[in-house]
């Protein structure tokens, strides 16, 4: 009763169409704002990185498994359309009930097919305003970020330098393998966004 009472609570402070109103800042994810966290019930260290589109973070106790059945319901009742976990581990682990979520794994985030159908995902999203999508990992740290960076080089303009210096200051440990692949990584030319819909989503 009481993880129901704190889901409810946050409901009513937290929606998609409140959060794309949010004026956030590219400045408020290079420098790790306040601003771009939430505490959610079920869920890890949760962060915006495109309001209204996209919020990354883990699972409520970290370690090798999908989502908890409270974890999905909290984006289920904060109208998300879609949660990616970043890894295969524990897969068979998961809720037989999504609550409405399009829920899915990527098996290797260094594969660039893989990178392109989390970002399909993403852009789908933006095109069709639909309820955001919810990338993590297991702390909500090294994969979640490293695929936040991807979306944002991607759909906000992010260079790849920027990339890096949001995983810095949103990473409290680095990777060396995560930090190369951010450097090299190019955007998809057949995954663009308008430049509207980039100037309605993006931080500034």
């Amino acid at each position: 009763m009481k993880a129901l009472f704190s889901v409810l609570t946050l409901v009513l402070t937290f929606s998609a169409t409140s959060q794309a109103q949010t004026v956030l800042t590219k400045q408020d994810l290079l420098m790790n704002s306040p601003a771009t966290h939430q505490k959610v019930v079920g869920l890890k260290d949760f962060r915006v990185v495109i309001p209204g589109v996209l919020y990354r973070g883990g699972n409520s106790g970290g370690g090798p498994i999908p989502l908890k059945d409270v974890g999905l319901k909290a984006l289920a009742e904060m109208d998300f359309s879609a949660a990616v976990y970043m890894y295969p581990y524990g897969w068979a682990q998961k809720p037989a009930d999504t609550y409405g979520i399009n829920y899915s794994f990527i098996s290797d985030t260094r594969n660039r097919a893989s990178q392109k159908e989390y970002l399909m995902k993403i852009k789908d999203v933006i095109e069709n305003r639909k309820g955001p999508v919810y990338v993590h990992c297991w702390n909500g740290w090294h994969a979640s970020g490293e695929m936040a960076s991807y979306a944002l080089m991607q759909f906000c303009g992010f260079s790849n330098q920027e990339a890096q210096a949001y995983w810095n200051a949103n990473v409290p440990k680095g990777d060396a393998n995560k930090i190369m692949r951010m450097s090299r990584f190019q955007t998809f030319d057949d995954l663009k966004i308008s430049a509207e819909d980039q100037a309605r989503i993006c931080p500034r």
